[in-house]
């Protein structure tokens, strides 16, 4: 599955802790959000997000922030996953670090009753 949308957004920022105090920022924008889920045979699962947020209050001034995620159905109901996230900034406020990168990783357990639908037969 493959979808694209677009509106509009509002961030408002406090920054704490900083060496130099640096005043919340509010920055009216354009939102473009793109996601892909990819599926195999129901053990694996991809989700790919990305989120290009160009500031309209600052302009020239853009944000990206991506994800990506990948689960691997072990057996049953057992999962492992692994995520990676990306935000990008290119004019951050003060002397602060334009990117910041990181990756988790993690096992699941599914409990409860399943969200899928099941095909209707002709009566």
């Amino acid at each position: 599955m493959f979808y694209v949308l677009g509106g509009v957004s509002w961030l408002n920022t406090h920054y704490q802790q900083a060496v130099l105090p640096i005043p919340t920022q509010n920055i009216a924008g354009a939102l473009i959000d793109a996601n892909l889920d990819v599926y195999r045979f129901n053990k694996t699962t991809l989700n790919v997000t990305g989120i290009l947020l160009p500031a309209l209050s600052d302009p020239g001034r853009v944000f990206f922030n991506t994800n990506v995620s990948y689960y691997v159905k072990i057996f049953g109901n057992l999962s492992w996953n692994i995520s990676a996230y990306g935000s990008f900034d290119n004019r951050p406020p003060g002397n602060l670090p334009s990117s910041d990168y990181g990756t988790s990783s993690g096992l699941s357990w599914t409990f409860g009753s399943s969200l899928r639908t099941v095909p209707r037969t002709a009566q």
